[in-house]
């Protein structure tokens, strides 16, 4: 496998900050559909930019259901928190 372009990553990244704010939305209004789209979309991307763990954070996501999200929802969104600034501390993301 090749290495992307740091700024590929850090494009990426931000994306992913958006996708917080959207999952955050979505717990306030007790809908899964989100967090079943992102998880979705994750999981066939994680791994590409280098980020495995990800992919474990984003199968939680895509698999999580109604029943689930009150209180499922809100520790699988604290570790997709954790798990992006983890990571975003590597690159500038100022520019």
């Amino acid at each position: 496998m090749f290495a992307l372009p740091e700024e590929m990553i850090v494009t990426y990244l931000k994306r992913r900050h958006a996708d917080i704010e959207t999952l955050r939305h979505s717990l306030h209004s007790n809908s899964v559909v989100e967090f079943n789209r992102i998880g979705h979309q994750l999981m066939g991307n994680a791994r590409n930019y280098g980020f495995p763990c990800l992919e474990k954070i984003a199968q939680s996501m895509e698999s999580l259901s109604v029943t689930e999200l009150p209180y499922a929802g809100p520790r699988i969104l604290e570790l997709f928190d954790l798990w992006l600034k983890e990571n975003t501390s590597r690159y500038d993301l100022q520019n």
